[in-house]
C-alpha cells in the first residue's frame, strides 16, 4: 500500500466520521466528537509535541481559518493567572478582572466578544 492510497483512506474515514457527526441532534456531542478529531489530527501533524494545549491551538492556529483563534477567554485567563501567581497589581489581572466584572453572572457571550 502507498503513502498516497494510506492518505486517502484516513482523509475518507474522517470525512465519512464528520458527516455522521453532522447528523446528530445534540449539539454538545456534536462539538466533543469534532474537538476529539481535532486532537487526534494535531497529534498527527505533531507528533512529539508532548504539551497537548499548545499542539492542539497550533494546529487549529496553522489549520484552520477561524477568525477568533487569537482571542482569549477573560474567565479562563482570570483562573489561570490565580493559580499561576501573578501580581496582583499586574496590569494584565487588573483588566482582566475589570472585563470579567463587566459581564452579567451567567449569561451567555459570544468568543467574538472576548479580547
Amino acid at each position: 500500500m502507498t503513502n498516497d492510497t494510506e492518505l486517502s483512506m484516513y482523509v475518507d474515514y474522517f470525512t465519512s466520521e464528520l458527516q455522521a457527526v453532522a447528523q446528530l441532534e445534540d449539539r454538545l456531542f456534536r462539538k466533543i466528537l469534532i474537538v476529539t478529531m481535532i486532537d487526534s489530527w494535531s497529534r498527527a501533524v505533531y507528533p512529539d509535541e508532548v504539551v497537548h494545549r499548545k499542539r492542539f491551538t497550533d494546529f487549529v492556529r496553522n489549520y484552520s481559518d477561524w477568525e477568533d483563534v487569537e482571542r482569549v477567554n477573560p474567565c479562563h485567563l482570570r483562573q489561570l493567572l490565580d493559580g499561576h501567581g501573578d501580581e496582583a497589581d499586574s496590569k494584565l489581572r487588573v483588566e482582566t478582572q475589570k472585563i470579567v466584572a463587566g459581564r452579567r453572572r451567567g449569561k451567555m457571550v459570544g468568543v467574538s466578544k472576548d479580547p
